[in-house]
C-alpha cells in the first residue's frame, strides 16, 4: 500500500468517527474490513450494512 492509499483509508476511517490514532492502525491492518466470502457471494441481498462497536 502507497503512503497515499494508507492516508486515504485513514482518512476514511476517521471519516466515520474512528479517533485519528486508531484510524491509523486501523488502515495499517489490511485484513480489517475484509467480508468473508460467504457475505461477498450471497446472492439473497445486494446490500450489507455492518456494525461494530469500538472503544475509543
Amino acid at each position: 500500500m502507497t503512503d497515499a492509499s494508507r492516508a486515504r483509508m485513514a482518512q476514511r476511517w476517521h471519516a466515520v468517527g474512528v479517533p485519528i490514532a486508531m484510524a491509523s492502525e486501523f488502515a495499517d491492518t489490511p485484513q480489517l474490513g475484509t467480508l468473508a466470502a460467504a457475505v461477498v457471494a450471497s446472492t439473497e441481498s445486494r446490500v450489507v450494512v455492518l456494525e461494530v462497536g469500538f472503544a475509543a
